[in-house]
C-alpha cells in the first residue's frame, strides 16, 4: 500500500445517509476531474419538491393574512373617519348658546362627545392591536418560509453533489470496512465515509499480518525480508514501522486472530510493485550467536522456578534451569543445560512436579 494517499470520501456537506449507485472498478486509472462514484438523488428531489410546495402554501397564507389585515385596517379607518366627523358636529353644537337648549339636550350633547372620544380611542387601540397581531402572524409565516426555502436550497445543492470526482490522476483503490468488504452499488453510505483512495506510488509500504500465536517478540525497527508474489525472485529489505496493539480476525466468521504490522521499505520497484499486490515477509525478531533452545513442552515451572528432565540412560533427572527468551514454540536456556545433553519432551513416568 502507499504510505501517503488522497482519500475519496462521501461529502460532509450532505446530511444523512445516501445510496451509492455506481463506483469505478478498483484498479481503474483515473484522471483529475473524472467521475469515480455516483449517488442516488431521488430522495433529494422529493424533499426539494416538498419544500417548494410548502413554500408556495406559506406564500399563499401570507398573502391572505396581508389582505385580511388590509381589510381590517380599512374598516377601522372608515369607522374612525365617521366618528371624527360626528365628534366635530358634536363639538360645533356644544359651542352654541346653551340658553336655547333644554337641560336634557345639553346632557345628551355632553354624553355624545364623551362617547365619541372614547370610541375614537377604541379604534386607535384596535388598529394597533390588529397591526401587532397580524405582524406577529406574518413574521411567523416568514420564518416558516425561510425554513422551507433553506430546505429547498439544501436539497437542490445536494442534487448537484451526486458525483464524486478524482482530485488528481491516480489508480483507484477501494477502502475496506471492519470486515474487509469493499464499497458496492446499492450500499448506504454516510457523510465523511471513506470509499477509496488515490495512492502515491512513490511512497509504498507493506501491511502484513502474523498469527497471534506467532507474534511473540515482534517489535518496531526489526529487520524484514520481503518478496512480492508477482516477482518472488526479488528480495526487498525493510524494517518494522508499527505494530498493532490488539489482535483481530481477518474474516468475519473466523475465530483466528492476527496482529497487523507495517513495514517501511528501503527501496521500491514500480515494475513489480503495485498497490494491493500480495507480499510475503520474514521478520528477524532476535539473532543469537550461540544459544541453547528447547521445545516449550520440555520446560516445566512453578512459583519457585523452571526445570527440565535430563535423560541419563534409562533414567531421568529433574534439573533446574534459568530461561531467557520464549517464542510460540521454543525457549532459550541461559543456565542449567550443556550442549549435547538429552532431555525429555514429555514428563517421565513417575516423575513428580
Amino acid at each position: 500500500r502507499a504510505a501517503t494517499s488522497t482519500p475519496i470520501q462521501v461529502p460532509n456537506v450532505v446530511m444523512g445517509p445516501q445510496v451509492l449507485t455506481w463506483i469505478a472498478p478498483e484498479g481503474t486509472r483515473v484522471e483529475a476531474g473524472q467521475v469515480v462514484a455516483r449517488f442516488d438523488g431521488t430522495q433529494f428531489a422529493v424533499e426539494r419538491d416538498k419544500a417548494e410546495i410548502e413554500l408556495a402554501k406559506v406564500g399563499l397564507n401570507r398573502d391572505a393574512k396581508a389582505r385580511e389585515l388590509d381589510l381590517e385596517l380599512g374598516g377601522v379607518a372608515g369607522n374612525r373617519v365617521l366618528v371624527e366627523r360626528e365628534y366635530e358636529l358634536a363639538q360645533r353644537f356644544a359651542s352654541a348658546d346653551l340658553r336655547i337648549y333644554s337641560r336634557n339636550e345639553i346632557l345628551d350633547m355632553l354624553q355624545d362627545q364623551a362617547y365619541l372620544a372614547s370610541q375614537n380611542r377604541y379604534y386607535d387601540w384596535k388598529s394597533a392591536q390588529s397591526e401587532q397581531r397580524s405582524g406577529a402572524e406574518i413574521a411567523l409565516l416568514d420564518t416558516q418560509a425561510a425554513r422551507h426555502q433553506l430546505k429547498r436550497d439544501q436539497n437542490a445543492a445536494n442534487l448537484g453533489r451526486l458525483e464524486l470526482t478524482a482530485p488528481h490522476a491516480g489508480t483507484l483503490v477501494y477502502a475496506r470496512n471492519w470486515w474487509g468488504e469493499p464499497p458496492s452499488a446499492g450500499q448506504s453510505v454516510w457523510p465523511g465515509m471513506k470509499l477509496g483512495e488515490l495512492p502515491d506510488p512513490g511512497t509504498l509500504e507493506a501491511k502484513l499480518h502474523v498469527l497471534e500465536s506467532e507474534a511473540a517478540g515482534l517489535a518496531v525497527d526489526q529487520p524484514v525480508e520481503l518478496r512480492v508474489d508477482a516477482a518472488p525472485q526479488q528480495v526487498f529489505s525493510g524494517r518494522v514501522k508499527s505494530v498493532g496493539q490488539l489482535a483481530a480476525p481477518r474474516e468475519r466468521d473466523s475465530p483466528v486472530k492476527y496482529f497487523e504490522f507495517v513495514v517501511a521499505l528501503e527501496r521500491t520497484d514500480p515494475a513489480v510493485m503495485r498497490v494491493g499486490a500480495l507480499v510475503r515477509a520474514r521478520v528477524r525478531v532476535a539473532q543469537l550467536e550461540a544459544a541453547i533452545a528447547v521445545p516449550n513442552q520440555a520446560v516445566y515451572g512453578d512459583a519457585e522456578g523452571h526445570w527440565v528432565y535430563v535423560l541419563q540412560g534409562a533414567e531421568s533427572q529433574r534439573r533446574a534451569v534459568r530461561i531467557g527468551r520464549r517464542s510460540g514454540t521454543r525457549t532459550e536456556i541461559l543456565d542449567g543445560l550443556e550442549a549435547g545433553e538429552r532431555i525429555a519432551l514429555a514428563r517421565p513416568a513417575g516423575a513428580r512436579g
